[in-house]
């Protein structure tokens, strides 16, 4: 059986979905069963977790070949997944599916890469069999500007003419899904990114042409950060 942490966030819920699709008995860990309706399904097995309570990690983890981490990035983000990975290493997991990001590296600036990079290493030296994944920036993420671009045909990013290769989360947990459902991963880390880097301008005209063809998103707002310094 495979184990799902995050199970209620977006990379989560699309993975379930696809281990299932793809006849997989999955255990989803949730803190509150009651906001987790949408995953009881047939295959699916909810366990009641907290990455604050390690005793509920190694209740979650029992009978479990595989697992699949991924923890919310705060303030708590290093101590969560060590917490995981520990637990993982007392039951013996035979196979643990990192969920990193590109650019992941212990000495890094941002902090979310510093974060995920010190983690990353953490996993690699626990001793557990894994696999690391690192996508690029979510092609989702755009969604949180549907507002703005349907009362103004703008949106608004801090990252002036920076360029990236955003990647939807269905192809990084197909990436995942493959990972748990085929053989030879171990030790392995997959750069999971978009088919090509383009600066937020050049979306803006890519939404313009297919949504409104009459109404060009990019005059309606310059997009290099609405004025701002990224």
């Amino acid at each position: 059986m495979i184990l799902i942490t995050g199970a209620t966030g977006n990379n989560g819920r699309e993975l379930v979905r696809q281990l299932v699709a793809a006849g997989q008995h999955v255990r989803a860990l949730v803190r509150d069963p009651a906001k987790a309706t949408a995953l009881k399904v047939p295959n699916v097995e909810l366990v009641v977790g907290d990455f604050d309570q390690p005793a509920t990690l190694d209740a979650a983890l029992r009978g479990i070949d595989k697992a699949f981490l991924l923890t919310p990035v705060a303030e708590h983000f290093a101590e969560w997944q060590s917490a995981f990975i520990a637990a993982a290493a007392r039951a013996e997991v035979k196979h643990v599916v990192k969920f990193s990001a590109m650019g992941a590296d212990p000495g890094a600036t941002v902090e979310v890469l510093r974060l995920h990079g010190e983690t990353d290493k953490l996993l690699r030296d626990s001793g557990v069999p894994l696999t690391i994944l690192q996508p690029n920036s979510f092609h989702q993420n755009i969604l949180s500007s549907a507002e703005t671009i349907k009362t103004q045909r703008a949106f608004y990013w801090p990252l002036k003419d920076a360029a990236q290769s955003t990647v939807d989360i269905r192809d990084v947990n197909a990436v995942a899904a493959g990972v748990f459902t085929s053989s030879g991963h171990e030790g392995k880390a997959y750069v999971i990114t978009g088919p090509e880097a383009l600066t937020f301008k050049q979306v803006a005209e890519k939404l313009s042409a297919c949504a409104w063809p009459r109404h060009s998103i990019c005059r309606c707002a310059p997009l290099s950060s609405s004025g701002r310094d990224a």
